[in-house]
């Protein structure tokens, strides 16, 4: 159990891509897939281990897999659930007409081989490391009133604040800040 805590960032469970996929999602559309079967049990078993002990409150991203992922667990511990639009997932076309899984994973490995940084004077399209950073560091900058705040998110908004690329359902301390 982590002991005096501000905020836990915790990755959502595993997600179903199927049905978005099925559909020919494009863009944000691809953040309406829901958790897995195997996702909402990762979830569920978290719910009851409480590794970290009871939140105050869970805010999460818009995402349905994020919003599932909280929702089991505000239900579960009968706590508060507020949505924090600036936790969603990184951006990999800032003009938010990627149309294919493929687009995004070409960016995100050019987002990994530049460190997250666009060369001097150039623009890439994608969201750079000190963006989602400041993007999600406001977000939460406004719960810091509150202690132990549930923050579920993505693993590149986690990786982004914490420096730790977390599994499904996996979390870690974060001091705002740090």
């Amino acid at each position: 159990m982590i002991a005096n805590w501000e905020f836990v960032l915790l990755r959502h469970g595993e997600p179903d891509w199927s049905p978005v996929i099925e559909r020919g999602a494009k863009g944000w559309g691809f953040d309406l897939a829901p958790l897995s079967s195997k996702g909402v049990a990762q979830v569920e078993a978290l719910a009851d281990a409480e590794p970290f002990g009871r939140p105050s409150l869970i805010i999460t991203s818009s995402t349905v897999r994020t919003l599932q992922t909280a929702h089991i667990l505000a239900a579960r511990w009968q706590l508060p659930l507020e949505v924090a639009f600036g936790l969603h997932e990184w951006v990999p076309d800032l003009s938010l007409s990627w149309s294919s899984h493929d687009q995004v994973e070409k960016a995100e490995a050019e987002f990994n081989r530049m460190q997250g940084l666009w060369p001097p004077g150039e623009n890439l399209g994608w969201e750079t490391l000190p963006m989602l950073r400041a993007r999600v560091d406001r977000e939460i900058q406004s719960y810091s009133k509150h202690k132990g705040v549930l923050v579920v998110s993505h693993a590149s908004v986690i990786r982004a604040l914490s420096g730790r690329s977390l599994n499904y359902s996996e979390y870690t301390q974060y001091q705002l800040g740090a």
